[in-house]
């Protein structure tokens, strides 16, 4: 009799090596995607890095957001969906950082004296007339302009360094870049 060769253990090998190449190159498309997503995300938000390491390290922190995101929006259970916005290229702590105003962690050591602090040997008048310092502005007509709330006198009245007071606008436009 001839040498008999069993087949069936290559065409296991053969089975794992097409799935490894299909996952493969599965992967690698879906990195394309999300590079073209993040070159979109880019031209969209304006971004410029000021080098080529930068901007790779701002991929990975993106596709890591994007992955995120795709994964958050297949689970049924949630009523909302995630979505990319301009802050994809930063990573949590980053944004922390920048956008929370850096607030201490909430386990930092706060020391509170035992007794509230008092002014020993000081007197004070029993009312102070703040329009005799000009820090108060007169009664202004808000109209109908739906914006009551920017009108609010104690946001004026709590800097009156400002020399000829605070124009409405500057509460309701939005700040300069």
């Amino acid at each position: 009799m001839g040498t008999f060769i069993s087949l069936k253990p290559l065409a296991i090998l053969l089975g794992f090596l097409f799935w490894g190449l299909v996952l493969a190159t599965s992967s690698s498309n879906e990195s394309s995607l999300v590079l073209v997503e993040f070159e979109k995300w880019i031209s969209d938000h304006g971004r410029v890095y000021e080098s080529e390491a930068e901007k790779s390290k701002r991929f990975d922190i993106f596709k890591a957001n994007y992955e995120y995101i795709q994964e958050k929006n297949r689970e049924p259970s949630l009523t909302y969906t995630l979505g990319l916005n301009e802050f994809a290229d930063l990573t949590n702590d980053e944004f922390v950082a920048r956008y929370t105003g850096a607030l201490p962690p909430t386990d930092a050591d706060v020391t509170i004296p035992a007794e509230p602090f008092k002014f020993d040997n000081l007197s004070l008048p029993a009312s102070i007339d703040w329009r005799s310092y000009g820090a108060v502005t007169p009664v202004k007509n808000q109209g109908s302009c739906g914006d009551q709330q920017d009108y609010s006198g104690v946001a004026e009245d709590y800097h009156p360094e400002f020399e000829g007071g605070v124009a409405e606008q500057d509460f309701t436009d939005p700040p300069a870049e």
